[in-house]
Order: C-alpha cells, then sequence, then structure tokens
C-alpha cells in the first residue's frame, strides 16, 4: 500500500512531473460482471483527480451516453462526518429505512479480477520480482540501491500476493493510461 511509498518511488513520480493518490476503481467487465481494486496512482496532469487533497473526496463516472462527469467535494472532517453521523443517528431513533427501489430491478453482478493494469512495481530483492506474474514486462530499471519494472499484471495475480504487497520492500504504483 501506500505506507510502503519509498524516496525511490516520489523521485520517480517528481521526474515525470506526477504525483501519487491511492484511488479505488470500479469497472465494468462485461455485460454481468465488474472489477473493483484500491491501488496507489500515478497522478499525471491531465488527470481531474490531480488537485484532490486532505478531507476532499473525488469520483469520475464514465457514462454510456454522456460525457464523462467529475464530482468533488468535502468527505471527511469534523463537520462532514459529524453531520453524516447525527443524520444516521437521527434516521435510525425514527426506525428510518434507506431505500433505493430501483436497486430491485438491476439483476446482480459478478467480480472479476480478469483485467489487466499498468503498474510500476518498486523492490529491492530480485526475490520479491518473481513473486509477480506479470503478462509483459515493458522497462525494467536496476541499481545498486532499488530497483523497479514497468510492466502488465492481471488484477488476480495481484490478488495472490497482496499480503506482499504490504511490507516495506515493495511499492506498486498504477501507472497513468
Amino acid at each position: 500500500g501506500i505506507q510502503n511509498l519509498g524516496r525511490f518511488d516520489i523521485e520517480f513520480a517528481k521526474e515525470k512531473g506526477w504525483v501519487i493518490k491511492t484511488i479505488s476503481t470500479v469497472k465494468k467487465v462485461d455485460e454481468s460482471n465488474i472489477c473493483l481494486y484500491v491501488l496507489p496512482a500515478f497522478i499525471n496532469e491531465k488527470n481531474p483527480y490531480r488537485n484532490i487533497n486532505n478531507e476532499d473526496n473525488a469520483v469520475l463516472v464514465e457514462a454510456a451516453f454522456s460525457q464523462n462527469h467529475f464530482f468533488s467535494g468535502k468527505g471527511a472532517g469534523g463537520f462532514p462526518v459529524g453531520s453524516a453521523i447525527l443524520s444516521d443517528v437521527s434516521a435510525y431513533s425514527y426506525d428510518y429505512k434507506y431505500a433505493y427501489k430501483k436497486s430491485q430491478q438491476i439483476p446482480k453482478l459478478g467480480l472479476s479480477t480478469d483485467v489487466e493494469l499498468k503498474v510500476y512495481l518498486r523492490y529491492f530483492d530480485e526475490k520479491n520480482l518473481k513473486l509477480f506474474k506479470f503478462e509483459k514486462i515493458q522497462g525494467h530499471y536496476q541499481s545498486d540501491d532499488y530497483n523497479y519494472v514497468i510492466g502488465k499484471i492481471k488484477l488476480s495475480a495481484l490478488m495472490e500476493q497482496k499480503d506482499r504487497l504490504n511490507t516495506a520492500d515493495i511499492f506498486m504504483c498504477l501507472l497513468p493510461e
């Protein structure tokens, strides 16, 4: 995760003019499946998430018959969280049930991990690179201090190694498309 971010990764991003953000993604895979993941991502200057900071949150919605829609606003902090909690406690005290009737009309979607992601993987020991089953390696950098690869990997392969991604000697980040 982002807690493994090191100076090498920050320098890499800075050289490219990028920043690093944690991004949650939900994508349609086919008519009956979606994929979802949360990973750090390098954000270039054209990406609308670039200027979302601190307690601000944002969502980018890609619709089938309209242009992309970008929404941003306060997502945390004392007042927004307090307001949400007060609203929920109040609703609970009046036995209010939140309802979204259209959800009954939508067929249930399955989860898929059969998607390819373009990633940067920084590691120190070559044995760590061998843990990850890359579909294609597009770039490889080695030095006495650290190493990285740029390549495509399936989300399913990442899921197999999710515990390794939380160690201090590996950092993985999505690359801009």
